[in-house]
C-alpha cells in the first residue's frame, strides 16, 4: 500500500477521474486513489479532492492527528462561482422553476460556507484555473487566506498526429455541431436554456445545421435521451470509444454551459483535436492570455451569425484552430504542470 492518497467522493465523473489519474502517473503509481473515508488512517499524507472532500477531511480525527504536515486540498474549482454563474444566468429564464432557482441560491450559500471553511483548515489549496484566483483574492470570505493558493493548470492529452486528419465541413448537406458531455443526472438548466431562447431560431434561420449529442451513460439517461429526441435537427452520438471519433463527426465543438470557473476539459479536448470551438465569454474566462483562436456566441443571432462565418471562411477555421493547438502544447502539458505539485506532495513524507 502507498503512503498517500487521494480522497474523492467519487472519481466516475472524466473531468475528476483525468486529473486524478495524471497526477497519479507524476507520483510514478505511488498514490492511491480512495473513496471510502473509513481508508484514511492508513495512510501518511491524505490529499482531499473537489469542495466536498476537503471539507469532509477537515472535521476528521485523522487531519487533526498529522497537523505536523502541511495539508493540501485539490478544490481544483471556485464551487461558489459555478453556482453564482449559474444563478445569475436562470434568475430570469421563464422555463426554470422558482424550486429550481431557491435550490441553486441555497447551494451558492452551502459551498461559499465550505470554501471559507477550507481557506481557514487547509494550508495550501489547488486550483486550475488563474479566473478562480482572482475570485477568491476578491471575495470577502477567503481573501485574508489567498496566500495559500496554488495555480497548477490541468493538461491535455495531445492527438497522435499520424493517425488524426483536420476535416471541416464533412457533410455539405449538413453543418453540424457537437456537444460531449457526461450524463445521468437528467436534464439541466444549460439545455432548458438553450432549446428554449437560442435553438428554435437557429434551425428556422438556418435549417442545414443540426446538433450531434455525445457522452457516457446518456443512452442509460431516459430522461435525457426523450428530451433530446423532441427536439428538432438533434441526434444522438452516444459514448464515443475515443476523442478522435467524436471530432471526426462534427464541424464545430459548442459549448453551453454557464459555467465560467474552472477550465473547460472539453475546450482543452477540442483545441487539441483542432476543431473549432464555439462557446459563450464566460467559458473561456478561465484560461489566461488565450488567443483568439475560439468562436463567440451569446443569442440566436451571434450564434446563426458565427456558423456563416464559418462556412464562409473556412482558413479563418485554419487559423484559428492551429492557434488554439500551439497554446494547448505550449501551455498545458500534464507533466511541466505537475513537477511542481509532485514536489510539493514528496515533501511532505
Amino acid at each position: 500500500m502507498n503512503k498517500i492518497c487521494i480522497l474523492c467522493e467519487s472519481f466516475k465523473a472524466e473531468g475528476i477521474k483525468v486529473i486524478a489519474e495524471h497526477l497519479k502517473k507524476k507520483m510514478e503509481g505511488k498514490v492511491d486513489l480512495v473513496t471510502d473515508f473509513s481508508k484514511v488512517n492508513d495512510y501518511e499524507v491524505v490529499i482531499p479532492y473537489g469542495l466536498l472532500a476537503s471539507y469532509n477531511y477537515a472535521q476528521s480525527d485523522h487531519f487533526k492527528k498529522t497537523h505536523n504536515k502541511k495539508h493540501l486540498s485539490l478544490l481544483v474549482d471556485a464551487y461558489s462561482l459555478a453556482r453564482l454563474s449559474v444563478l445569475q444566468s436562470i434568475i430570469t429564464q421563464r422555463k426554470v422553476s422558482v424550486g429550481e432557482k431557491a435550490k441553486t441560491a441555497l447551494r451558492l450559500a452551502k459551498y461559499s460556507a465550505y470554501e471559507c471553511s477550507i481557506f481557514k483548515k487547509y494550508d495550501n489549496i489547488m486550483l486550475v484555473s488563474d479566473y478562480d484566483v482572482k475570485y477568491f483574492q476578491k471575495l470577502w470570505l477567503t481573501k485574508l487566506n489567498a496566500h495559500k493558493l496554488m495555480l497548477v493548470p490541468n493538461g491535455v492529452d495531445l492527438p497522435d498526429e499520424s493517425k488524426h486528419v483536420v476535416r471541416f465541413h464533412k457533410d455539405p448537406n449538413h453543418f453540424t455541431l457537437g456537444f460531449l458531455g457526461s450524463f445521468g443526472g437528467g436534464i439541466d438548466s444549460n439545455w432548458l436554456n438553450f432549446f428554449d431562447r437560442i435553438w428554435p431560431e437557429v434551425i428556422k434561420e438556418k435549417p442545414n445545421v443540426q446538433l450531434g449529442i455525445a457522452g457516457r451513460y446518456i443512452k442509460e439517461d431516459k430522461e435525457s435521451m426523450d428530451y433530446f429526441a423532441s427536439q428538432k435537427n438533434v441526434f444522438i452520438i452516444g459514448p464515443v470509444d475515443s476523442l478522435h471519433d467524436y471530432f471526426d463527426q462534427i464541424d464545430a465543438n459548442l459549448i453551453v454551459q454557464y459555467k465560467k470557473t474552472g477550465i473547460l476539459n472539453k475546450v482543452l479536448d477540442a483545441f487539441a483535436f483542432r476543431c473549432p470551438t464555439i462557446g459563450m465569454p464566460r467559458n473561456f474566462a478561465a484560461f489566461k492570455n488565450l488567443p483568439d483562436c475560439y468562436y463567440l456566441y451569446s443569442d440566436a443571432k451571434s450564434l446563426i451569425n458565427t456558423i456563416r462565418e464559418m462556412e464562409q471562411n473556412p482558413q479563418h477555421i485554419t487559423d484559428k484552430t492551429e492557434l488554439a493547438y500551439r497554446y494547448v502544447k505550449e501551455n498545458h502539458d500534464w507533466d511541466t504542470n505537475y513537477e511542481a505539485l509532485k514536489e510539493y506532495i514528496n515533501a511532505q513524507l
